[in-house]
């Protein structure tokens, strides 16, 4: 994933992680990761926004309380996503503890001795 600021893309990596985790209960750490209160992905890009939205209050320019608001409206929106979603992440979790493990195939148990063919059966040639 490409990202503008040419610095390391951090949310890049977990979304190739989630998208390669391969096994149901990885996917589901990984998601419980991001909707994490107080520290999970999303939590930390509402602290971004937050973050910014000060930085902006803090200018002279006229439209600046505007995009303020703007992004403190996104940060509380972040912050409301992320508690939908945990429950949603616990419930992913519990159902991947409850889906069975791929289990080898059965191979057949070998016959009984009595029912094999006796050994001097096995040596005779078909005529």
């Amino acid at each position: 994933m490409a990202n503008p600021t040419g610095e390391d893309d951090h949310y890049a990596h977990l979304i190739e992680a989630v998208e390669a985790a391969g096994e149901p209960e990885k996917a589901a750490s990984l998601v419980a990761r991001i909707v994490q209160p107080e520290a999970g992905v999303l939590d930390q890009l509402a602290d971004l926004l937050e973050t910014a939205a000060d930085h902006v209050r803090e200018t002279t320019d006229d439209t600046a309380l505007d995009l303020h608001y703007d992004f403190t409206d996104a940060a509380t929106a972040l912050r409301g996503i992320a508690g939908d979603l945990t429950g949603p992440a616990e419930h992913l979790r519990a159902l991947v503890h409850r889906i069975p493990h791929a289990a080898p195939p059965d191979f057949p148990a070998a016959p009984p001795p009595s029912q094999t063919a006796s050994p001097t059966a096995a040596r005779r040639t078909p005529r």
